[in-house]
């Protein structure tokens, strides 16, 4: 345990020691789709992320997000034989590490934690309806460009592990905007 802690002491150290960039602060919004699994279900549907960043520097950011994915397309591709949905909204607090490739491009990893409710219907026979919440992990990673000197675009796949053995992949594509 010791040596983890002080493995880990020194790779964060020499980011957390670098300078806080000019612009600290930073919004975003991301969009795309979603793929959500568990307890033998399976939807597909949409959704969006919107949250907040600051960059203690060029390297490590803490972000909170608000996340919510709406379901329901599986019941659609499946010509109706499937009728079920899952659908997710919560919040995302977690850490952002940033690897730049280039100096307009760069390599990231965010992971932490995640607050939220997931609403599992089932309509056959009748309707179900279960509501599982908890605080789960989350974890994704992605490519950045930087559109000039406040913007950046981002590609990012995110897995949200959900209460209840339910989980959420994503592909989301983000927009940035820097202050």
């Amino acid at each position: 345990m010791f040596r983890t802690g002080l493995l880990l002491t020194a790779l964060v150290s020499p980011l957390a020691l670098a300078e806080v960039p000019v612009d600290p602060h930073q919004v975003w919004v991301s969009v795309g789709s979603n793929m959500a699994t568990g307890r033998n279900a399976f939807d597909l549907g949409f959704g969006y992320q919107l949250g907040y960043r600051y960059h203690f520097n060029d390297h490590l950011a803490v972000d909170a997000a608000w996340v919510e994915q709406s379901g329901g397309l599986g019941t659609a591709f499946s010509l109706g034989l499937l009728q079920e949905s899952l659908d997710y909204r919560g919040a995302t607090l977690g850490l952002k590490g940033t690897l730049p490739v280039s100096s307009w491009s760069y390599a990231f990893i965010r992971a932490g934690v995640n607050y939220g409710k997931a609403t599992h219907e089932i309509r056959y026979q009748g309707e179900e309806r279960f509501d599982y919440q908890g605080v789960r992990p989350y974890i994704g990673g992605g490519v950045g460009f930087r559109l000039g000197q406040h913007w950046d675009l981002t590609a990012e796949y995110q897995h949200i592990a959900m209460d209840n053995g339910f989980a959420s992949n994503s592909a989301l594509m983000g927009l940035g905007y820097r202050f």
